[in-house]
């Protein structure tokens, strides 16, 4: 999810007309960060400098974003060449691009690590300073539209901006009002969206990104440049739809069936192999997910097929001919030539050797996690996808979201084939893979073709609702209902999850539309930090779940049954005292 919410960072920074202007960013009503831009009249042409530094909310952690951009125009305004740099992870990625005869001469480095690659260049498209001349071409009247090419150095290839002028609006900017106009900017291939209002010359004064609740407004360096303060809206649960209904034990779920509507996208293009569409209605589609274990096994090294070929490739995210990579891979699977056995072996591997699991890093390479040991979803799936094919085993990295208390929030797996295409997860680690996830995206992560591969993820992004309509578990079909969450009898709290516990005097429970992701109901006491969070811990698929011993006054654990657990987890001082209260019980 990480990378989509970069690539919309870094394509939309507002073009500037000034030659130097300084932005605060806001996530919600924190400010989270900077945008500075300058613009240079050079002998030749023109050069463009960006730059932007975030920190944003996910799940309580701090997440640091920061790029640089610098492109350079001709006098007349065509692209000549761009450098980018951003960084995510323990190492930046650079980008370094130079036109020359209606080719792109690329040098990726990742993890210290240079590619060189070539590809057409696309004539129409434009680089800040040939934008801004269109926009002063087409003009501010209601109604206009029009539109132009950019290059993503994320996905590989070029991007459709659709721009439409609404209207003549009044917005406030340092402490005054000004006379704007509205402009609305959509990234097509991800139907992301973008609300610019600019002045009378076509500079920005105010931008608003509704996927990531992002507000940039103009201001000075020494305010742009201040730390980040306030309650800024978490990412995490920003994006991450909420079920009418809760799921005991999501993780043994073999099959589901989902009605998914989308505000923008369309679910039949994410019919893969362990998904299919079963029918349509207007903008809601019902999706039904089967998981589980390869029926269909190979040996390993898989062939490199013309089919399979780009599934086996290192690159620049993926660097499976590391040898430090092809060691590993190794030692996992030792002599195993089952590819399947060999697969679950390298899974059960990378959920073990990635010792710090966290959400510090914002994305990490294959190499970089290798060394680190640390990281969520995406390092795990990058790693795992990394050491399947050093060990000749097809993979590809799937985005999408995972069922996780009540939610459906934004994660990161692989998909090997051993035969047949077969989704591992070793974030979670278990014997096989629920179905309690949205597949939106595969990639092999080569470069080219990934806007395709995952624009429908970024579509996901900009608003979708999810209701189960029926899950398999332990071969029984369970039709499920919308159902609230628990109901209050007096003091006591009745969970749908099969679990009761008392309420604290002085304190309340939050309603359902403020729990946040991963967490099945919240207490709060006298202030918004006195809180007892409450989480279903469920296991891994195919394994016990995984007793937690926890220090006096940190938590409870209420034991469910052999595969689930509830962890009821004080978040300060006041929250440790009253978790005496609430007296949990089945």
């Amino acid at each position: 999810m990480r990378r989509a919410l970069v690539l919309f960072l870094f394509l939309v920074l507002p073009v500037r007309a000034q030659e130097e202007t300084w932005a605060e960013v806001y996530m919600g009503k924190g400010k989270a960060g900077y945008a500075h831009e300058t613009i240079e009249k050079t002998a030749d042409g023109w050069r463009t400098h960006q730059e932007m530094k975030v920190t944003m909310n996910r799940m309580g952690n701090p997440l640091v974003i920061e790029s640089d951009v610098d492109q350079v125009e001709t006098a007349d305004l065509k692209p000549v060449r761009m450098k980018t740099k951003t960084l995510m992870g323990p190492q930046p990625t650079e980008y370094d691009g130079t036109i020359e005869g209606g080719t792109l001469k690329l040098i990726v480095t990742t993890a210290g690590q240079p590619k060189e690659s070539e590809m057409p260049w696309d004539a129409a498209a434009l680089f800040p300073q040939g934008v801004k001349a269109l926009m002063k071409e087409k003009g501010f009247a209601p109604g206009t539209t029009y539109s132009y090419k950019m290059f993503s150095t994320d996905t590989g290839g070029f991007i459709d901006m659709s721009v439409e002028v609404v209207g003549p609006e009044t917005v406030e900017v340092l402490g005054e009002k000004h006379e704007a106009t509205r402009m609305k900017s959509t990234l097509v291939q991800f139907g992301m969206v973008q609300d610019d209002w600019v002045d009378a010359s076509g500079s920005p004064l105010k931008s608003y990104v509704k996927m990531l609740d992002m507000t940039t407004v103009r201001s000075t360096k020494e305010a742009a440049l201040g730390a980040p303060s306030g309650e800024q809206t978490d990412v995490m649960q920003h994006v991450s739809p909420r079920v009418k209904g809760l799921v005991a034990h999501p993780r043994r779920v073999t099959e589901a069936l989902y009605a998914i509507t989308l505000e923008v996208g369309d679910v039949s293009k994410i019919a893969f192999s362990n998904q299919a569409v079963e029918k349509q209605d207007g903008k809601t589609s019902w999706l039904r997910v089967k998981n589980g274990a390869a029926t269909t096994v190979v040996n390993r090294p898989v062939p490199a097929s013309p089919e399979l070929e780009q599934f086996l490739l290192s690159n620049s995210y993926l660097q499976s001919a590391d040898p430090e990579m092809v060691k590993a891979a190794n030692e996992a699977v030792g002599g195993e030539e089952n590819a399947w056995t060999a697969a679950k072996k390298l899974e059960r591997w990378v959920h073990e050797g990635i010792t710090s699991k966290n959400m510090d890093v914002a994305f990490a390479t294959a190499s970089e996690v290798l060394k680190s040991r640390e990281g969520d979803c995406s390092e795990h799936a990058v790693l795992l996808a990394a050491l399947a094919r050093a060990a000749g085993i097809p993979s590809k990295v799937c985005t999408g979201f995972l069922y996780i208390g009540g939610h459906f929030g934004g994660h990161a797996w692989t998909s090997v084939w051993v035969g047949q295409w077969v989704d591992l997860d070793a974030t979670l680690g278990g014997e096989w893979t629920d179905a309690m996830r949205l597949k939106f995206g595969e990639s092999h992560l080569n470069g080219s073709g990934m806007a395709e591969e995952m624009g429908e993820m970024y579509k996901a992004l900009a608003g979708i609702k999810v209701d189960v309509l029926e899950v398999v578990r332990d071969g029984k079909t369970e039709k499920l209902e919308a159902q609230t969450w628990w109901s209050v009898e007096g003091k006591t709290v009745k969970h749908s999850l099969g679990f009761s516990f008392d309420v604290p005097d002085g304190w309340t429970v939050l309603p359902e539309d403020q729990v946040p992701v991963a967490s099945v109901a919240v207490l709060q006491g006298k202030t918004t930090d006195d809180r007892i969070q409450v989480i279903y811990d469920d296991c891994a698929a195919g394994r016990p779940v995984e007793v937690r011993e926890i220090p006096p006054g940190q938590a409870e654990v209420l034991a469910l049954d052999d595969a689930a657990q509830v962890l009821f987890v004080a978040r300060s001082q006041d929250a440790s005292a009253a978790l005496k209260s609430l007296h949990p019980r089945k």
